[in-house]
């Protein structure tokens, strides 16, 4: 495996575990084996393969802290024979080692990807959702090599995670991940199979006899005495507070004595209790720690960010109003232009306006004088009829201007009139 190597959990430093030492609740490791025993048969690999369906097999391990999946992981490998590898994300420096890494495998054997959750794939958190990336690999690379163009057939994939509800969808989709398995903490029924793994009497070496093996000073088998013991033991067991981790401390502290384990209980159990719900708020104060820290973080580069961008708004606003100065300087260049036609304009109109004035006045000057010569010339058409009746009579006779009164009331009227 080259550099590679220390990325993965050496197998041959991994102790073979007897599957018996797993204990889950229920049914889960029966099912969990038969659906191992279908997927390894003969038969399953030729349907795959005569179905074109790549031949591959995840699952997701899934509960509290201290439930025992990573043993149970180890257990199966050893089951079937397998060769069995853990993955450490955190190591690696990007895809490109992660697909090293996975090329390098065996096509037969237990890959696991311990604590896959945290490892920072995804995280969900308040409602919102939080992306994580892992610095080094991330998200599309580990689902490339779990099942893309560069993924191998054959392999089984076991994850782990304390928080099923952190991870990616497309992480546990149908398809990568095929099975799903809980692990919780403690039942009654786990926790009489534990009580009697630890206190059964050890293999006895062949030249024991069977009466030695199996009976006791009471005349019952120790079988027996230790199946009563452990109805005993589970009679008052707090039934789903503790992990089996924790229930397997207090076992082997009191592995010589089993009525000194059934008389501590209840004491033990309480302090269990206590301890793991200082546990969870320790747990709970540090994850709303992060999740602070996150959120200032969050705030801080949404501040950031609204800032460069006012800034750049700024930098925008200040280009459009420096082209907007240009504008006007070219429209100011040729306004003296248009201002000097106005102002001809203006001053024609001046001009005109005077003249007007000038002519009106010029006018009424003239109307003046015109009155005023008419006042002072003489009355023509007095001075005519003047003369026509003054020159009457050189054309007469003098016999005729003394004869005729009609002449001289003639020239009164006229006289009269021009008056």
């Amino acid at each position: 495996m080259g550099p590679y190597f220390e990325a993965w959990a050496s197998p041959d430093l991994q102790t073979r575990r007897p599957i018996e030492s797993v204990h889950m609740n229920g049914d889960s490791k029966a099912d969990l084996l038969a659906d191992l025993d279908n997927y390894n048969s003969q038969e399953c690999r030729e349907f795959y393969k005569s179905r074109d369906i790549p031949y591959r097999r995840g699952y997701l391990l899934h509960g509290p802290p201290g439930t025992g999946k990573t043993s149970t992981c180890i257990a199966l490998a050893s089951y079937y024979e397998a060769e069995l590898y853990l993955l450490h994300l955190p190591r690696l420096e990007d895809d490109e080692q992660l697909g090293t890494l996975f090329k390098s495998l065996p096509k037969r054997c237990f890959l696991v990807l311990e604590d896959i959750d945290a490892v920072g794939i995804q995280k969900r958190r308040s409602g919102k959702k939080v992306v994580r990336g892992h610095e080094g690999c991330t998200l599309s690379g580990l689902l490339n090599v779990l099942d893309g163009v560069s993924s191998s057939e054959g392999r089984i994939i076991l994850m782990t995670t304390n928080h099923i509800e952190n991870l990616d969808p497309a992480l546990i989709r149908p398809g990568r991940i095929d099975k799903m398995v809980y692990m919780g903490k403690v039942e009654r029924p786990m926790a009489k199979e534990m009580f009697m793994r630890f206190f059964k009497p050890d293999e006895q070496t062949p030249d024991t006899t069977a009466d030695d093996r199996t009976t006791d000073s009471t005349g019952d088998t120790v079988l027996e005495e230790i199946e009563r013991l452990a109805d005993k033991f589970v009679a008052n067991f707090p039934e789903d507070e503790v992990s089996p981790a924790q229930l397997q401390g207090y076992l082997v502290r009191h592995r010589g004595s089993p009525d000194a384990a059934i008389a501590g209980l209840e004491v033990w159990a309480a302090n269990a209790v206590a301890e793991e719900k200082a546990r969870a708020e320790e747990l709970e104060a540090i994850r709303e720690a992060e999740e602070e820290s996150d959120s200032e973080t969050e705030t801080k580069q949404v501040k950031k960010a609204k800032k460069e961008k006012k800034g750049e708004q700024k930098s925008d606003g200040n280009k459009d109003k420096h082209n907007d100065d240009k504008k006007p300087e070219a429209k100011t260049e040729k306004e003296p232009e248009s201002n000097g036609s106005d102002k001809q304009d203006g001053d024609k109109e001046t001009e005109a306006k005077n003249d007007s004035i000038q002519l009106a006045a010029a006018g009424e000057s003239g109307e003046k004088q015109m009155s005023s010569s008419e006042q002072n010339k003489p009355d023509t058409s007095t001075s005519e009829l003047q003369a026509v009746v003054v020159e009457e009579p050189n054309e007469t006779s003098a016999s005729d201007l003394g004869s005729t009164p009609e002449s001289t009331e003639v020239a009164s009227s006229a006289s009269s009139s021009t008056d």
